[in-house]
């Protein structure tokens, strides 16, 4: 824990607490993870579509079809279920804006970081933890994308799925 520590104060700017970071960072991720729960609503109810209750058993449907993953991910709308994601992506930045006006306060640190032999330590501790997290907020957004496709072919019954779900999901990327 103190490794980390040590590596996150050598990654911000001098005397700043990580904690604003990495606590926005994590409730965003949380609430993101929580928002992309909304696909498995979405398929819940579109797999009972799929069957029918006839006396006290439940069958499928003959000819009934699974909608398209992509449509129950959402469209490209705020109703997308990985739109948080890429909301959390974006607000990252932010930090890095901070981070540079950070160093403007007070003694004024950014004259004697750019003073430096090594001029880019002043740019890396502004941008590295906002550009990392950033790319970390996509590369979790994928991975649930991964896992709920997953799932979505593992639980659906194979002759309902409609053919070229893995081309289509390429297609809207």
């Amino acid at each position: 824990m103190k490794k980390l520590k040590r590596l996150l104060e050598r990654l911000l700017p001098p005397g700043m607490d990580p904690k604003t970071l990495c606590g926005t960072f994590i409730t965003g991720a949380v609430i993101s993870t929580l928002g992309s729960l909304t696909f498995w609503l979405r398929y819940t109810t579109a797999l009972y579509t799929l069957y029918e209750t006839v006396g006290g058993r439940s069958q499928r449907i003959e000819g009934a079809m699974m909608p398209d993953f992509i449509a129950l991910l959402g469209d490209a709308s705020l109703e997308n279920a990985l739109a948080c994601f890429v909301i959390l992506a974006c607000i990252m930045p932010l930090f890095a804006i901070y981070h540079y006006l950070y160093h403007r306060q007070g003694a004024r640190s950014d004259y004697l970081m750019r003073r430096l032999p090594r001029r880019w330590v002043w740019h890396a501790r502004c941008l590295a933890l906002p550009l990392l997290a950033g790319a970390a907020a996509l590369a979790l957004g994928f991975v649930v994308l991964m896992l709920d496709f997953g799932l979505y072919m593992l639980f659906t019954p194979g002759d309902a799925i409609l053919p070229g779900q893995w081309l289509k999901i390429w297609s809207v990327l």
